[in-house]
This record gives structure tokens, sequence and C-alpha cells, in this order.
């Protein structure tokens, strides 16, 4: 009897580890993808109508398919349990990313990882309601890791790293960026192109971009708090468009109040978090409703530190990064 008991354990356990779901080319409608039935093998192009992914999903892609929106995905992870995206290891040819085409109702990622695409990472058409995403990564794609294209969208505490265009490519639409980090991708780090564009760049820092950081010639410019800095161009844009405010950059031709134009002395080149020593710290605008809340991963006094890590909303960072 016990023997028995032992046999049955195994292949419980057995069955967990091995579960998996096949989704097959197709529509996705009033879905729910759990951690339970983890990994979900895409095989074929997918078109989501609802569907709700929970924590610890991995979304494995076997062959160079596209997840496209249509309706609403509410994708949110957890920080120690994220959401990833990416190529099934059979799969050489990589994947064609998310896009959300003609949304009328905002959707939302939180702690997803998408990776290893072979055109964008997220791409955003013609969608009335504003996408939110927060703590994820966009890295390794093949592409822009964002484009966005007569759409708004939200991007709070993000990694847009390594991607073989530029980091978010902007078409008559608008960008809201707070304490994010775009870095080392092969072009621009922002590219706008639209008379219509509007970036917003708050607490986030733009650096080692290989061209421009920010580069919006036609559209409109705000950025606050923010460091940008090491790309070969900072920012390239139409001077009466553009405020650039308590940053830090290095081209002393950005005039604008509180900028410094001084080496942000990062601890590391990979989160980029501020040494002791560096002059951004204390640097930002020094009105309360800037103030730095959060200690770690803010430093110094209450005055808002430039950059990723500071700011009243700095304490939404991965955990892992300030504890």
């Amino acid at each position: 009897m016990f023997k028995k008991f032992i046999i049955l354990l195994i292949i419980l356990n057995t069955s967990a580890v091995f579960a998996e779901v096949i989704v097959p080319g197709g529509p996705v409608t009033d879905s729910v993808w759990t951690k339970a039935n983890s990994p979900y093998r895409i095989d074929g192009h997918v078109t989501i109508d609802s569907l709700i992914i929970e924590p610890g999903v991995e979304i494995l892609f076997q062959g160079d398919f596209r997840f496209e929106v249509n309706g609403i995905l509410v994708a949110n992870g957890f920080y120690s349990d994220s959401i990833f995206f990416k190529q099934h290891s059979i799969n050489p040819n990589g994947w064609q990313g998310i896009l959300f085409n003609d949304c009328t109702e905002s959707s939302e990622l939180s702690y997803c990882h998408i990776e290893e695409t072979n055109n964008y990472g997220i791409r955003v058409d013609d969608c009335i309601a504003p996408l939110s995403i927060s703590n994820c990564k966009l890295i390794n794609n093949d592409g822009n890791g964002l484009f966005i294209r007569r759409s708004s969208i939200n991007i709070n505490h993000c990694i847009i790293d390594q991607n073989s265009q530029n980091g978010i490519s902007v078409d008559n639409g608008q960008v809201n960026i707070r304490n994010s980090i775009l870095s080392n991708n092969d072009g621009d780090g922002i590219i706008s192109v639209h008379p219509n564009d509007i970036l917003n760049v708050i607490n986030s820092v733009i650096t080692e971009n290989l061209v421009t950081g920010i580069n919006s010639v036609p559209g409109y410019v705000q950025v606050l708090n923010s460091i940008i800095y090491y790309n070969q161009i900072d920012i390239s844009s139409q001077p009466s468009q553009t405020i650039v405010t308590y940053s830090d950059i290095s081209d002393t031709s950005i005039h604008g109040e509180g900028n410094i134009y001084a080496d942000p002395d990062f601890l590391n080149n990979t989160i980029y978090e501020l040494s002791n020593f560096s002059p951004c710290i204390d640097g930002g605008n020094p009105g309360p409703a800037h103030n730095d809340l959060y200690f770690p991963p803010s430093k110094g006094n209450d005055i808002n530190d430039m950059g990723a890590y500071g700011g009243p909303l700095a304490g939404n960072w991965y955990p892992p990064l300030f504890i």
C-alpha cells in the first residue's frame, strides 16, 4: 500500500512539472492563463479578445507568430513571479511581438519580460484607450522595443534595453515615461516623427544609446528630473518645442532651470543606480510635490534625486533593486 502511495505521488508531481497548454492560432476569448498550466506554447498567430494572464506564466512561441490584442489584455505579474513572453527553445526564428491593434479598452502589463522578438517588443496602433506598462523589461528585441502610432501609453518603472533599433518609436502619439531606463539601444532612446507627438519624461535615465537620447525634431518634449547622458547626441529637437529642467545632460547648449552638465557618476551601467557621490542626488526640482519618499532607492535628503530612483514614485521599483 505504501509503495502504491509513493508511485501515485511521483505520477502527480511529474504531471505538475510537465503541465503545459498548446495554444493554436486563432481567437482567444474570455480566458485566464494560470501558472499551474504554464507554459503556454503558442503555435500560430493568436488574436486576443479578452485574456487575463496570472503571475508566473510563461508564454513560449514555437514559431514566428504574432500575439495580437484587439480587445483587452491584463497581464499582471509580481516582482518575484514575472510573466515571460519569449521564443521556445525549439524555435530558431523568434516571434513577432505583441500588437495592440485598434483597441477601445485599456490594457495593462506589469512585471512582464518581453524579449527575443524579430520585429518589435510591443506595437500599439490606433488605440483609443491608453496602454499602461509598469515594471516591465523589453530587451534584446530585433527592432524597436516599443512602437506607438496614433495612440498613447503610460510607462512606469520599465527597462527598455539592447533593442536593435530604437528604445521607443512614436508616430502621432503621446508617451508619458516615469522612473524608467532606456539604455544601450542601437538607434535612439526615443524617436518621434510627427508634429503632434508629445513626450513627457520624468525621473528617468536615457543613456548609452548609439545615436540620440531623444530625437524629436517635429514634436513637443518635456524632460524633468532626468538624466540624459552618454548618448552620441543627447537631445535633438526644436528649442521652441522643448522644455528641459532640473536634469543632467552633457550638452551644455540645452538650457533650462536647474539643469546641470556633470558626469552623473552611476554606480553601475546595468540598473544605473547613483553612487553616493553623484551630483544628481538632491539635484531635482526642489518643490515638495517632487520630493523623494523612499530611502532606498533614493539617496541624500528629501529633495528629488535626478534619474530613475528619485521622486515620489521611486518605491514602486522591483524590491530586489533596492532591498
